[in-house]
């Protein structure tokens, strides 16, 4: 986080805007280098996915003396200036916007079911239609795994 210089609070706002809309969201990322505030920043995130306010104070456990020499929740940033340009942010922001075709849904989760089966379907037969096989509805893909063929 440091080499980015971005906190548990500006990843926070940013995952706050993804999940408003309303997208079945898979959150992933990897560790750091420095545990402490490894566990401060998923700690933070996991409270923002769930809804909840946590208190900043760390509470008292087995490695407490390592999220020192404060002992609370946030990561103070430094002071390398953003040089981040408005353009940038929005042309980023449309590259990960326009795949995902974000009409508001009719019912929840629908608009991610029609994205998740065109992008399964890309992934498993390049660009081309899915073949269908003897037996399968109009609406079932059929995959080279499957052990009943589709």
């Amino acid at each position: 986080m440091c080499s980015f210089n971005l906190t548990p609070e500006g990843i926070g706002k940013c995952l706050k805007y993804v999940l408003q809309w309303q997208l079945p969201t898979l959150v992933l990322g990897g560790g750091g280098y420095h545990l402490a505030n490894t566990a401060r920043c998923w700690t933070y995130l996991t409270a923002v996915i769930l809804g909840k306010t946590l208190h900043s104070e760390i509470p008292d456990h087995e490695f407490f003396t390592e999220y020192g020499p404060d002992y609370v929740l946030e990561i103070t940033p430094s002071c390398r200036p953003d040089r981040n340009e408005p353009q940038r942010i929005q042309e980023v922001l449309n590259s990960v916007k326009e795949p995902l075709d974000l009409r508001p849904p009719k019912k929840r989760g629908s608009s991610c079911q029609r994205v998740c089966r065109e992008t399964a379907r890309k992934l498993r037969w390049g660009h081309q239609e899915s073949p269908r096989q003897p037996g399968c509805g109009p609406r079932v893909a059929c995959t080279p795994w499957s052990s009943r063929g589709c």
